[in-house]
């Protein structure tokens, strides 16, 4: 979290078009960390364009033994991260 957030500034004078993220939890929160000035209204609640957030199968590790690299119930994954479009995502549910 820590890196993510010292990456801020650095995605903040980017001009992202779209966000491609692995489905895994800790990916998402990476980039909702490094690229929340493109996700969000700004502070000032100036409204700005929002860059979609896209999840997709094809960024996601394939081996791990690692927690953080397993996958959750895609259902509850949405739910948590109603800001990412899961559509692209194709895994089970468990």
């Amino acid at each position: 979290r820590t890196e993510a957030t010292s990456r801020r500034y650095e995605a903040s004078v980017l001009s992202p078009q779209l966000i491609v993220v692995s489905p895994l939890v800790r990916a998402i929160q990476t980039a909702l960390l490094t690229f929340t000035d493109h996700i969000y209204v700004n502070e000032e609640g100036n409204e700005k364009e929002k860059i979609q957030l896209i999840a997709h199968e094809g960024c996601r590790e394939q081996l791990g033994l690692l927690t953080c690299n397993k996958a959750l119930p895609l259902s509850q994954t949405k739910n948590d991260y109603p800001e990412v479009d899961f559509s692209l995502v194709t895994h089970d549910e468990d």
